[in-house]
């Protein structure tokens, strides 16, 4: 045997064993047989033990090739033979390849050591932690008990407004049901309209509370400043009317991307208005004007006029105290406090403002009436929708339809119905990135629009002209073709009456003007999740479905949908041999066009009508090829194919075999 010069210290025929590298572990062993009689006949035979399991026949090879030999110790066995028949005595030889340095003995010392350091170590910090959470724990245990000392007055206007609210919702849930049963008796609709003003002021009490525990910030969104005083502002003009008061809302700008705090922005107009209607009597006047500056650097403007009975000017220091109250006053000659007040409202607005960076003035004549005015930084931003060369949409005159929006996020449309352009541009404005906007100026325009285009979802009005929001949801649940679309009724006027009528009428949901805008985002995205969870269950419910009794009761609003498809499903049954019959004459039997089919079918079962046909053509293909007494052929003709081929074609994409093998298979299993 031979090998390469290097790593022998000593001829072959002297070497008992070779020493390796980890890098040396492709090697080329060469031997041969002592003889030369006929030495191109020898032949050979090898095995490397710890690789090889089986002696390697090398025939006339006189060479062994190994490569990427892993660390460890090997035995080379070697045997020849000059006539292949005779063999000679193994001849061995020791191979060992030493691993490299990271993987020796002493190198897995040194691991050992170093990991047996690294975790004493980190006990010993694990320890100091331990030592360091548990000192700042009774640190924090201290702080806490100071902090709760200190905050004893706060936690007793929180705890004891808290405890009020419970009995006062069992009080105002019985009273409310016997002023319906004894309308006649004057003494119950008092106890209920003090009750809620007792659950008002209690619920200011908490934002008070809230304040004071500093859990209170501005939260400011992005949207249009115009759009929401004039929504915020029209929810008083029926309250103003039936008071008989003259009411004006005035502002400089008709468009104004903002950033601010709907909420607390809110608060501040709406008690301030509460506050003026409150000392206005009738025949007199309120105005609100908000004034957008010039410059980002100056400050909103909000004024709130009345002509009621005015403060006296050693009482105005005090007004935005808590719980203060001031004396009755004198309008055209009389004492007038058509309200008993709690001294909370102007506080909070006070406290609000603060919170918001701004400030607040008053001015005011005994007898002539006062002012309150509010300034507020606001954080101009733009139209998210809008470009240099695009007027933004809500600027559109009144009455006139403007559907032009940005292209929305989804494919989901939204119908606008309400007499009030204003309220309808901000509505569309909340919803035109992500929905299709539709709009229409009255209930029966909207119902007209609904029919036709068939939208997601509805947002309506109450109050319209020619067709109310009662009027329009009744008919709207009615027809075949639209009682599948949900309903958000918006109004100023949502009493517990109307909300039940409404409901009952088929309403899905109710909100009050003014409406925030984050809440009415919520309800519709909800809404539309609810309605298409509903139809998954009622799709999966049908598909499952073995027995003519569903295993889960239906809702009310799925049965009405299980109706129009068993209207469909006969429909084509009856035609199933016609094969003609396809989507205009099946939207024509169900009375709608051919849009307004698809669209109720997508919603409805996720599918188009031509898939509807087909899936009716194919299931029923299938129960007669179960049976076995029909050919493919006459199967085919049966349900309305013509075409052999495209019957074979379609059955195979719906289930996978071709109608001969359908029913072969059938036949075999059966």
């Amino acid at each position: 045997m031979g090998a390469p010069d290097g790593i022998l210290a000593k001829s072959i025929e002297n070497t008992s064993r070779i020493d390796l590298a980890y890098d040396q572990n492709l090697i080329t062993l060469e031997f041969a047989v002592m003889n030369f009689t006929n030495p191109a006949r020898n032949r050979y035979r090898y095995r490397l033990v710890g690789i090889d399991r089986e002696w390697v026949e090398a025939g006339t090879n006189r060479f062994a090739n190994y490569a990427q030999l892993p660390d460890g110790q090997y035995t080379l066995e070697v045997m020849g033979s000059a006539d292949g028949e005779v063999w000679s005595q193994p001849v061995t030889l020791q191979i060992q390849v030493h691993p490299p340095f990271y993987r020796t003995w002493w190198a897995w010392l040194l691991y050992a050591v170093v990991l047996g350091t690294l975790c004493w170590q980190l006990y010993r910090f694990q320890k100091q932690r331990w030592l360091l959470q548990q000192q700042v724990r009774l640190e924090q245990q201290e702080a806490s008990r100071l902090a709760e000392l200190d905050a004893i007055k706060t936690q007793f206007f929180a705890n004891i407004s808290h405890e009020f609210r419970t009995p006062l919702t069992l009080i105002l849930g019985p009273v409310e049901q016997m002023a319906q049963e004894y309308a006649h008796d004057g003494r119950f609709p008092m106890v209920q309209r003090n009750a809620n003003r007792l659950l008002s002021l209690i619920n200011q009490l908490l934002d008070l509370s809230k304040l004071e525990a500093g859990q209170l910030w501005a939260e400011p969104e992005p949207g249009d400043m115009a759009a929401f005083f004039r929504m915020l502002t029209s929810s008083f003009s029926s309250l103003a009317e039936s008071r008989q008061i003259s009411f004006t809302f005035t502002q400089n700008e008709h468009e104004r991307w903002a950033s601010f705090d709907r909420d607390k922005v809110e608060k501040i107009v709406t008690n301030l208005l509460a506050n003026a209607f409150k000392f206005t009597p009738a025949g007199h006047a309120i105005s609100i004007t908000v004034q957008y500056p010039e410059q980002v650097s100056n400050p909103l403007t909000i004024s709130v006029s009345d002509t009621g009975i005015g403060i006296a000017p050693h009482k105005i220091p005090r007004i935005f105290e808590r719980f203060y109250q001031g004396p009755a006053g004198m309008v055209d000659g009389k004492n007038i406090r058509p309200y008993e007040g709690t001294g909370i409202g102007l506080a909070l607005v006070h406290e609000l403002v603060k919170v918001l960076d701004g400030h607040i003035d008053v001015s005011s004549t005994e007898g002539v009436g006062t002012t309150f005015t509010v300034a507020l930084p606001i954080a101009e931003t733009t139209h998210p929708t809008a470009n240099s060369h695009q007027r933004p949409v809500e600027t559109q005159a009144e009455g006139v339809e403007n559907t032009e929006t940005s292209t929305p996020t989804s494919d989901h449309i939204l119908l606008i119905i309400d007499d009030n352009a204003d309220i309808r541009a901000y509505v569309r404005s909340i919803f035109a990135a992500d929905y299709q906007i539709l709009e229409a100026q009255d209930g029966q325009e909207g119902l007209e629009k609904a029919t036709a285009s068939l939208p997601d979802i509805v947002i309506c009005d109450l109050m319209m002209p020619r067709l109310d929001g009662f009027g329009f949801c009744k008919t709207l649940k009615n027809q075949e073709a639209t009682s599948h679309i949900p309903v958000v009724m918006l109004t100023a006027k949502a009493t517990v009456e109307d909300r039940i009528e409404g409901f009952g009428l088929g309403a899905d949901d109710y909100l009050t003007k003014p409406f925030n805008q984050a809440e009415i985002q919520a309800r519709v995205r909800n809404l539309i999740q609810q309605r298409q969870r509903l139809y998954q269950w009622f799709r999966s419910n049908r598909a499952d479905q073995k027995d003519p009794v569903p295993a889960l009761p239906m809702p009310p609003l799925l049965a009405v949908e299980q109706k129009f498809i068993d209207h469909l499903t006969n429909t084509v049954l009856q035609q199933l041999e016609n094969p003609a019959f396809g989507v205009e004459e099946l939207a024509q039997a169900a009375n709608l066009s051919r849009s307004q089919l698809h669209r109720k079918l997508k919603a409805i079962v996720n599918s188009s009508p031509t898939d509807w046909i087909r899936q009716i053509r194919l299931s029923r293909a299938a129960e007669l090829l179960k049976t076995g007494e029909q050919t493919v052929t006459q199967v085919a003709y049966m349900v309305g194919y013509e075409s052999l081929s495209y019957f074979s074609k379609v059955f195979q994409e719906q289930y996978g075999l071709l109608p001969s093998q359908f029913s072969k298979n059938l036949s075999e299993t059966g």
